[in-house]
């Protein structure tokens, strides 16, 4: 199966404040799937709310 590339922009939140900080990735993933975006973001911010402002694929 052939890797997809992305390039993805975010925010992510602390629980139970209102600090939003933004950040970017870009890497590959087994399929051209949202899910699995999110989850690589999820891995890198352990616990803090994901907001996605852009998917991009390459």
């Amino acid at each position: 199966m052939a890797s997809v590339r992305f390039e993805v922009k975010y925010y992510y939140i602390t629980p139970g404040t209102n600090a939003k900080t933004a950040g970017t990735l870009s890497g590959t993933v087994n399929s051209q799937s949202e899910t699995l975006v999110m989850q690589k973001l999820r891995d890198k911010h352990k616990g803090k709310e994901i907001v996605l402002r852009e998917l991009k694929w390459k």
